[in-house]
C-alpha cells in the first residue's frame, strides 16, 4: 500500500517513517464533531501521531479538555488517495500556536484501507532484529518467512552506532489456505514470533505496522500499532554461525511456548520482554543485575507456588500458632541479648531515648515479629533447585551456590561479591561484569530450559574477550540430566 507524499513540515517534525495526508472530522466523547484536514503517520520509535493546521478550530475544546485528555476520540476520513482512514486518539501531544500554528495528537492505532478485506498475506515490519540470512517456517497452516528490508545494512549500522531502534525487516505471514479467516489470531502469531526472538536476540523485536494483500497480491489494508520500543542490543543467546540456530530454535520452542501460556504458571511473555529489556538496558550493570536475579526469582517463585510447595506447612496450621512462636522467639532472644548487645544506630539511640522501660524486648520482638512471617516460607536457594531440578538441567558445581550468594548480595545491598567472598568459598576471583555474565547465563538458561530447548545457545559466562557471537567456546548445547 503506497503512503500519501507528506506534508514537509510533520513529516521532519516527527520523522515519520511513513504517514498519510486526508480530510475528514474527529468525533469527540460529548458528541461534537470537528471537519479537519489532517496528517497521520508513524515514528521509528513506535508513535502515532495525528497532526491538524487547524490551530484555532482544535483550539476550544482543547483548552476545555474535551479532548486530548483521558477521553479518546476517533479520527475518520479519507486519504488524498480515496482510502478510508481511521485512528483512536487519546493524548494531546503538541498545541503550537506561532506563526506556522498546528495542534497534534498520540493515537493508540491506525487503519487505512478496509478493515473487512479478505486477505491471504500480512506483511509485518519489525525494528531491532539484526540477522544475517532468510528465515523461513511452517507454522498452524502459514507460510513464514522474515527477509530483510532494502535499507537493511545502513539500518544495521545506525542501530548498532547509536543502539537506536530501526525497522530492519518484514515478516511476512501468508495463509496456505488460500485465505485468513482472522487476523488477531495472526497478528498473535507475529507477536509470538516477536516475543521468541526477543528472547533469542536479548533485545525488544517489535513489529510497528503491517500491511494486508489480497490473494491476488494487492495491497488491500495497513494498519500501525503504537508500541512501546526498546534500544537495541547485541548480546544474544542463540546465534546465526552456524546459520541454523535461530531457524532451529523457533522451530523447536513455538508449540511449547503456547503450551506455557496456557498452563498459566508464569506471564512467559512478560518475563521475555523483562528479560530483553535488561539487556538492552544502559542503567548500573548493578540495577541490571537485580532486574535478572528478580526474574529468576519470579520464575522460581511461581513454580512452587503452582506445585503448592512454596510453603513448609499448610498456612492453617501455621496461623494459629504464629502468635505464641512470636512470643516464645522474642522472649528467647531478650533473654540471650541485653541492651548492650543492640547495634548502636540511629534508630535504636531514638528508641531508647522515648523508651526508657522495654526498650530491648520491643527491639527483639521487632525482629522476632519479621523471622516469624518468613519462617513458614521456603527459602529462595531451596526454590531454585527445585525448579532446575525440574526442569531436568545440568548445572556446573557451585553454579547455584554462587548465584545465590550474589543474589543475596545485590538484593540486600546492591553490589557484587568482593574478592574475599570468593576466597571464602575456595573460588577464583571474577570481576563485576563475568558475574553479570554469569547471571545472564543462568537467567537464559532457566528460560530456554522452560521452553524444553536442546539445541545450541550462547554462554555469555564462558565468553572471551577475543571472542565474536558464535565462537566455538561459548556456542554450547543445552544439557539436561536425561
Amino acid at each position: 500500500m503506497r503512503a500519501d507524499k507528506p506534508l514537509q513540515k510533520y513529516h521532519s517534525f516527527y520523522r515519520f517513517i511513513r504517514s498519510y495526508q486526508g480530510t475528514g472530522h474527529i468525533d469527540l466523547e460529548s458528541g461534537k464533531r470537528i471537519d479537519c484536514d489532517f496528517e497521520c503517520g508513524q515514528t521509528e520509535e513506535g508513535d502515532i501521531i495525528v497532526c491538524s493546521h487547524q490551530y484555532q478550530r482544535f483550539l476550544p475544546v482543547v483548552i476545555t479538555g474535551e479532548i486530548g485528555g483521558r477521553s479518546e476520540s476517533r479520527l475518520s476520513g479519507f486519504t488524498s488517495n480515496g482510502q478510508s482512514i481511521s485512528a483512536n486518539i487519546t493524548l494531546l501531544l503538541h498545541l503550537e500556536g506561532s506563526s506556522n500554528p498546528f495542534v497534534s495528537f498520540y493515537a493508540r492505532d491506525l487503519m487505512v484501507g478496509d478493515s473487512n478485506a479478505s486477505l491471504q498475506t500480512l506483511k509485518y515490519y519489525l525494528v531491532n532484529l539484526e540477522f544475517i540470512f532468510q528465515l523461513d517456517w511452517h507454522i498452524a497452516g502459514h507460510a513464514i518467512t522474515i527477509r530483510k528490508i532494502e535499507a537493511y545494512d545502513k539500518a544495521e549500522k545506525e542501530m548498532e552506532a547509536t543502539k537506536r531502534a530501526k525497522i530492519t525487516a518484514e515478516l511476512e505471514i501468508k495463509s496456505e489456505h488460500g485465505s485468513i479467516n482472522n487476523i488477531s489470531e495472526v497478528d498473535g502469531l507475529a507477536n509470538d514470533l516477536c516475543t521468541l526472538l526477543s528472547l533469542a536476540k536479548g533485545c525488544m523485536i517489535r513489529w510497528l505496522y503491517s500491511d494486508g494483500y489480497s490473494s491476488a497480491d494487492l495491497p488491500a489494508r495497513s494498519y500501525h500499532l503504537n508500541a512501546v520500543i526498546s534500544p537495541y542490543s547485541s548480546m544474544h543467546v542463540i546465534v546465526e554461525k552456524p546459520p541454523k540456530d535461530i531457524e532451529d530454535f523457533i522451530e523447536h520452542v513455538f508449540s511449547r511456548y503456547e503450551d506455557i501460556k496456557k498452563e498459566n504458571i508464569w506471564k512467559f511473555d512478560t518475563a521475555i520482554s523483562h528479560y530483553a529489556d535488561t539487556l538492552s538496558s544502559e542503567s548500573f550493570l548493578e540495577l541490571r543485575a537485580l532486574n535478572l536475579v528478580s526474574l529468576v526469582e519470579y520464575l522460581t517463585g511461581r513454580h512452587v507456588e503452582h506445585e503448592k510447595t512454596n510453603k513448609v506447612l499448610k498456612d492453617a496450621s501455621f496461623d494459629e500458632k504464629k502468635d505464641i512462636l512470636r512470643t516464645n522467639l522474642t522472649n528467647s532472644l531478650t533473654s540471650h541479648f541485653s541492651e548492650e548487645d543492640l547495634v548502636q544506630t540511629d534508630y535504636v539511640s531514638t528508641i531508647k531515648k522515648n523508651m526508657k522501660k522495654g526498650t530491648t524486648k520491643h527491639i527483639l520482638g521487632e525482629m522476632a515479629k519479621i523471622a516469624t512471617e518468613g519462617l513458614n516460607t521456603r527459602s529462595f536457594s531451596w526454590s531454585l533447585n527445585r525448579l532446575l531440578n525440574n526442569l531436568n538441567l545440568i548445572s556446573a558445581e557451585n553454579e547455584i551456590k554462587v548465584f545465590v550468594k550474589m543474589r543475596n548480595k545485590l538484593v540486600h545491598e546492591a553490589r557484587f561479591l568482593k574478592k574475599e567472598e570468593f576466597e571464602e568459598m575456595d573460588l577464583p576471583y571474577e570481576d563485576e561484569i563475568l558475574q553479570f555474565f554469569r547471571i545472564v547465563s543462568i537467567t537464559s538458561r532457566m528460560m530456554l530450559g522452560i521452553l524444553e530447548y536442546r539445541g545450541y545457545y550462547y554462554d555469555w559466562h564462558l565468553r572471551e574477550e577475543v571472542e565474536w557471537a558464535g565462537a566455538t567456546k561459548a556456542r554450547v548445547q543445552m544439557q539436561y540430566r536425561s
